[in-house]
């Protein structure tokens, strides 16, 4: 796992209590049981964490814990 994918999960992990397992390139935000609003949270940790810029509109339009990641990855530069 690189480093954009360990820092994600270990936000879902430790802020929104997704198991670690569940945590998975294709896994959904309904898999991991991820309300709209729980997005857009999930949206400023990133910014605040990876120093990116995500809007609320971008996580709502997400659709995989990969999307997120390639999308961090793009915003930063750096390989997934």
């Amino acid at each position: 796992m690189n480093r954009i994918a360990e820092t994600l999960t270990e936000i879902l992990t430790n802020k929104f209590n997704v198991a670690a397992e569940a945590v998975r390139g294709e896994a959904s935000f309904e898999d991991l049981e991820l309300d709209s609003l729980a997005q857009v949270e999930l949206g400023e940790l990133i910014n605040e964490r990876f120093g990116v810029a995500l809007t609320d509109e971008e996580m709502l339009d997400l659709n995989s814990f990969d999307d997120i990641t390639a999308l961090i990855a793009e915003r930063v530069g750096s390989p997934r």
